[in-house]
């Protein structure tokens, strides 16, 4: 076993750990406040304020980040100590509402450890990103349900599961400490997205990040107005908590999977989940049809988990320190989604019509993010680095002449070379948009071209050999050609 895949499956590890005691744990202090609280509260506490103070946390944590990236264990481990101070303090607590403020605590520190632990991701090459996440936050959704399956759930209502609690997070910030000592993440060259030169404050892809923000809350929005998760519901014990997260784990699963041999099938995946929302509110009055979807529905929001996380993930050249925005968006579109849903439930006929028109928004949305954004990430991310070549500061103290030359010369070559590599991959991307090669076939592609064998570029993509020669022949078959150096001619010609 490599370096590079015992690494991630320490990550996947730390994922679902890190997942599997914060949802737990969320869902024991909810219990605490179940025979205090009116159910209308109860929903609101769960679905719009955990949202929020996680959202808070995981902006914090990202502006943290930004400027010290290389101290993301102290990050997390300080969250990790506050998180479960507060844990025990809203365990404990006999009075509702010091439960309630302490919980509200923990959802902010989940918010910081959630999006320093997906900062990690990044580092990893992005074919494996999706397994990570999919396979990760899988193992977190099956870990809540064997911790619930002693003495028939009593003991993730006791105090009792604060031993678990605490043991997990101790695990979670060895597994984290591991993982973050890669020699992947010394000396990050963090000045490329976290620059604070004034020169370089237009530089920063806001644009890209708020419309990447934007899809994940409308995608969010679509599948949950019409599929609210009554949370009052699973304290009362008459909807299976458990349930659901054994068909999220599925749909988990299937995505990582999924998005390691195509994206285009993982998103055509998130698409097909936007429609179950729509069909769960026209069959609602039937009972087999309405549980089918309701089944359906939780298999189907792995992939947009998945996807919304990889946006981000995908594009480490922005940053790191944004990979919990995938996390965040989804959090606003959840509380968005349960504010206007709950609201619209007493009017059907406008609940329908109000999630149809955002199904083909979300449809047209999407289709056009992937468009635009295919050539358009690579294209910015070489333009900006040549930027920070012509907005660098001149080193001081130079006392030799020549040394200065040397250096203005350097960086002459160095410009001249990043233009050469951004010519070279709009070429890539052109020719792959004419020939409607994917994302993962122009890896492929580009391994080919460059002289690798088959079992060679398989090592290097943590693929089988066998998923290596579907992908080439489905290139060679779109390109016309019958081999590779027939391929690399007609590259070279393009």
């Amino acid at each position: 076993m490599g370096k590079s895949t015992k690494y991630t499956f320490v990550l996947i590890l730390l994922i679902g750990l890190l997942y599997g005691y914060a949802g737990t744990g969320y869902l024991t202090w909810l219990y605490r406040i179940s025979d205090v609280f009116s159910i209308k509260l109860i929903d609101v506490f769960g679905n719009i304020i955990d949202y929020t103070f996680q959202a808070a946390g995981i902006l914090v944590a990202t502006f943290l980040l930004k400027s010290y990236f290389n101290k993301n264990h102290i990050i997390f481990y300080t969250a990790t100590v506050f998180e479960v101070v507060f844990m025990i303090l809203a365990i404990l607590t006999s009075g509702s509402y010091a439960t309630l403020i302490f919980a509200i605590g923990m959802d902010f520190c989940f918010g910081i450890l959630f999006a320093s632990a997906f900062s990690l991701i990044s580092g990893f090459p992005h074919n494996v990103h999706g397994i990570v996440v999919g396979i990760g936050w899988a193992i977190g959704s099956i870990a809540s349900f064997v911790v619930s399956v002693p003495s028939e759930g009593r003991f993730i209502k006791s105090e009792y599961s604060l031993i678990l609690y605490i043991l997990l997070a101790f695990v979670c910030a060895i597994l984290f400490r591991y993982v973050f000592s890669w020699e992947r993440y010394k000396d990050v060259e963090y000045n490329i997205v976290g620059n604070t030169n004034k020169d370089n404050k237009n530089t920063f892809p806001i644009k890209w990040v708020i419309q990447s923000v934007l899809l994940i809350v409308l995608l969010e929005t679509t599948i949950n107005l019409g599929f609210l998760f009554p949370l009052s519901e699973v304290v009362g014990g008459s909807m299976s908590f458990e349930l659901s997260r054994s068909f999220y784990s599925i749909g988990l699963i299937v995505a990582g999977l999924l998005f390691v041999k195509s994206r285009q099938n993982g998103i055509i995946l998130c698409l097909c989940a936007l429609v179950c929302p729509f069909l769960s509110l026209l069959f609602e009055n039937y009972a087999i049809a309405d549980s089918a979807i309701w089944a359906l529905n939780y298999i189907l929001i792995g992939p947009v988990m998945v996807y919304a996380t990889i946006i981000f993930t995908h594009h480490v050249k922005y940053g790191f320190f944004l990979a919990g925005f995938g996390l965040l968006a989804r959090r606003i579109g959840q509380i968005i989604s349960y504010t206007v849903g709950s609201r619209l439930r007493e009017y059907p006929p406008v609940l329908i019509v109000v999630t149809f028109v955002l199904l083909v928004l979300a449809f047209y949305a999407t289709y056009m993010y992937e468009k635009k954004n295919r050539l358009s990430e690579t294209i910015w991310a070489n333009d900006y680095s040549i930027k920070l070549l012509d907005n660098e500061p001149k080193e001081r103290n130079i006392i030799e002449n020549d040394i200065e030359n040397d250096d203005e010369i350097k960086n002459e070559s160095d410009m001249q070379e990043n233009k050469e590599e951004t010519d070279k991959e709009i070429k890539q991307n052109l020719f792959c948009e004419k020939y409607t090669i994917t994302t993962r076939e122009k890896e492929v592609m580009l391994l080919a071209l460059e002289g690798n064998s088959n079992p060679v570029i398989a090592q290097k993509l943590f693929v089988s050999e066998n998923t290596i020669k579907f992908h080439m022949k489905n290139i060679l078959k779109k390109t016309g050609v019958q081999n590779r150096a027939e391929l690399r001619i007609k590259f070279e010609e393009f």
